[in-house]
């Protein structure tokens, strides 16, 4: 059946033209391939909502395809999570830049101010948990508490 859907893909040159919309942001840049029963899901800031209806361009068993964009899809969660995927979509992103030499050091910038912005963990960020309320009798004396590492022991 996977080797059935591959031969066969629904659209490609996929495209989205966001007509009047002022979007920023978008991951991914490209849009892959798509095939049937394998949805892909692109992420974006909407700056400013338009008043014409975006749409997905493609091909389409070798013709010209395109459909409106349901704009339902586009509400706002308040819980933050679409938030959180955006996020992580632009740390990935990022990520593929720290082999550049040109980018490297705005890569890096880039995904540390998102990573604390947004308080998604990456992989030059760590986020460590504080309990102030444990007791301390004498504060002067610094207590060591073992964890688990993950790097390699030097030897």
């Amino acid at each position: 059946l996977f080797f059935e859907r591959l031969a066969k893909p629904l659209m490609q040159d996929v495209k989205i033209d966001w007509k009047d919309w002022e979007v920023g942001d978008v991951y991914p840049k490209v849009i892959p391939v798509l095939y049937h029963g394998m949805p892909k899901m692109v992420t974006g800031k909407i700056i400013k909502r338009g008043l014409e209806t975006p749409q997905i361009v493609s091909m389409k068993n070798g013709e010209k395809y395109s459909a409106e964009i349901n704009q339902l899809n586009f509400k706002v969660i308040e819980n933050g999570s679409l938030e959180k995927i955006w996020a992580r979509n632009q740390i990935a992103m990022n990520s593929r830049l720290l082999n550049s030499t040109d980018l490297q050091e705005d890569a890096k910038r880039e995904i540390l101010n998102i990573s604390l912005e947004y308080q998604v963990l990456s992989n030059l960020s760590a986020f460590l948990a504080v309990d102030a309320t444990g007791p301390v009798a004498d504060k002067s004396k610094n207590i060591t508490v073992p964890s688990a590492s993950l790097l390699p022991e030097n030897k």
